[in-house]
């Protein structure tokens, strides 16, 4: 089987293996911030709901 020691100069592995995890914690973080974007925005959308919610019931229980 060819690995990366049979195509890179020497030195280069431990560079691309750097490289590599970084690019990884990068993706993890940026999933990081999508999760907390959709927490955010659900969180918001719950709110919205509960609102609408008791102005209906408010509506529907208003007595004249």
């Amino acid at each position: 089987m060819i690995g990366p020691e049979d195509y890179l100069p020497p030195g280069q592995e431990e560079h691309l293996e750097r490289v590599v995890l970084e690019w990884s914690a990068r993706e993890q973080e940026e999933a990081e911030e999508r999760r907390g974007r959709l927490a955010r925005m659900l969180r918001e959308h719950r709110a919205r709901l509960y609102i609408i919610r008791r102005c209906v019931v408010m509506l529907l229980c208003h007595h004249d």
